[in-house]
C-alpha cells in the first residue's frame, strides 16, 4: 500500500464520524466553491492532526512543504482515496 493510502486510511479509522463530515463538507465545499478549510474548519483540522500523528507514528517525513490544502484535497488528495 502507497503512503497515501495508508494515511487515508489512517484519517478515516481516527476523524470522528469522517464519511458522514467529509460528505457535508464537500456538498458544501461544491455549493459554495470553497475549500475545505473553509467549508469545515474543524474537519480540516482533525485531518491535519491525524496525517502528523500519522507521520509520528511511522516516523515518515511527507514532502510537501507543508501545503495542507494540495496534500489534503488536491487532485491526489487524501479525501479521495479510497
Amino acid at each position: 500500500m502507497d503512503k497515501m493510502k495508508e494515511i487515508a486510511a489512517y484519517v478515516r479509522n481516527n476523524v470522528e464520524d469522517y464519511e458522514e463530515r467529509l460528505q457535508l463538507a464537500l456538498n458544501r465545499m461544491d455549493l459554495m466553491r470553497e475549500p475545505l478549510r473553509m467549508a469545515d474548519g474543524s474537519l480540516y483540522d482533525e485531518i491535519v492532526d491525524a496525517i502528523s500523528e500519522w507521520c509520528d507514528d511511522n516516523e515518515v517525513s511527507l514532502e510537501f512543504d507543508e501545503d495542507w490544502d494540495e496534500l489534503i484535497e488536491g487532485d491526489e488528495g487524501i479525501i479521495w482515496e479510497e
